[in-house]
């Protein structure tokens, strides 16, 4: 019914509507011509309107929004139109590179990739036995946990780390709205944000150990927190920026780059961080308890990976996340930051710990 009535139509045309896309396919012997074009276009918008692929509306009136597939098929058909009949000339389609089948693909990649990796410590690595070891007598239940909340230093460490990484992460899961609306982007923006991203934090490997020799490790997360706490919200800014697409996507690798400093200070502190903690807690109880710090440790950051997905989502859910408006992809930035500032506040309560001579823990706050 959508194509009732259009002219240069002689035959029956086939109308196919999937969730993504809406194509139209026309009768064998059709002469595309700018009025079929145009009368073809008015009759996909409003198999799209009954079809609920609008997308917002407007107060001046109805504004449909059709996807890249959609509107891949109209430009197509205008450009064959337009083109003269005794020219010679051709129209070569190529698809795009977009497929869902790319995501499932992907997800099964990293899922072997994940399996194997875990598999490669088991195999290779043998377990160390001290056949010395003495036994220690069992905690009660809930014990260990309680000791792990009088524990100062890791209180800080989770505080901080879990607000920090509830923006972190809801910054990941916006990242390809921000690529797309923010940058007028695609798929591939993505990596191209990434690689400054990595470089940058492969080349401050290198220089993160000899600052770290002067710095303590307290001051060195605060840093690193402070790089993307302030990297973050310029999100925002560069989405809104009038400059053009490359300009965008230019300051968007180098917003990228800056950020992959703080995240490479992140990756090579926290593990002593972590050692720090667990040799405080060593000297309080006189156990040495790794998996129990690490334990909480990922446990933290699950919980903050759900609060992340929690941001991410009502964020665009309320400000929005579509062509015409969206806000609220922009807004996961500036909320990224605020997070990050809280983190700041909470690793700055990091007391400074030294051991004395005789190997007792000495805490400077």
């Amino acid at each position: 019914t959508a194509l009732a009535g259009v002219p240069g139509i002689g035959g029956a045309a086939r109308v196919e509507l999937a969730a993504a896309h809406l194509r139209v396919t026309l009768p064998m012997g059709t002469r595309p011509s700018g009025e079929l074009g145009d009368a073809l276009l008015d009759a996909v918008a409003r198999e799209a309107v009954r079809a609920n692929l609008i997308l917002m509306g407007d107060r001046a009136g109805q504004t449909v929004v059709f996807n890249k597939a959609l509107r891949a098929e109209l430009t197509y058909s205008r450009l064959l139109a337009s083109l003269p009949e005794d020219a010679g000339a051709s129209l070569t389609r190529k698809e795009e590179s977009y497929s869902p089948a790319g995501y499932r693909r992907v997800a099964v990649i990293f899922a072997f990739v994940s399996f194997v990796m875990f598999l490669l410590p088991i195999i290779f690595i043998r377990e160390r036995y001290d056949s010395e070891a003495v036994q220690s007598e069992p905690i009660p239940y809930g014990r260990a946990l309680l000791d792990a909340l009088r524990n100062k230093p890791f209180v800080i460490y989770a505080l901080s780390f879990f607000f920090f990484t509830i923006g972190f992460l809801a910054v990941q899961r916006v990242l390809p709205y921000w690529a797309e609306l923010g940058l007028d982007g695609d798929e591939s923006t993505i990596t191209k944000l990434l690689v400054p991203f990595i470089l940058v934090a492969v080349v401050s490997y290198g220089i993160i150990p000899i600052v770290a020799r002067r710095v303590h490790m307290k001051w060195m997360i605060f840093a690193a927190l402070a790089i993307i706490a302030t990297g973050m919200p310029c999100m925002w800014f560069v989405g809104r920026s009038g400059a053009d697409f490359a300009t965008r996507q230019l300051f968007g690798m180098l917003l990228f780059g800056y950020c992959g400093i703080g995240q490479a200070i992140i990756y090579v502190m926290m593990v002593p961080m972590m050692g720090d903690i667990i040799d405080h807690d060593e000297r309080l109880s006189g156990e040495r308890r790794e998996a129990l710090y690490n334990g909480l440790s990922a446990f933290i950051w699950k919980a903050s990976m759900a609060g992340s997905i929690l941001l991410a989502s009502q964020s665009m859910n309320l400000w929005g996340n579509r062509i015409e408006e969206y806000t609220g992809v922009l807004l996961v930035g500036p909320f990224a930051g605020l997070f990050g500032l809280i983190g700041m506040g909470i690793i700055a309560m990091y007391p400074v710990m030294k051991n004395t001579a005789g190997g007792e823990g000495k805490r400077n706050e």
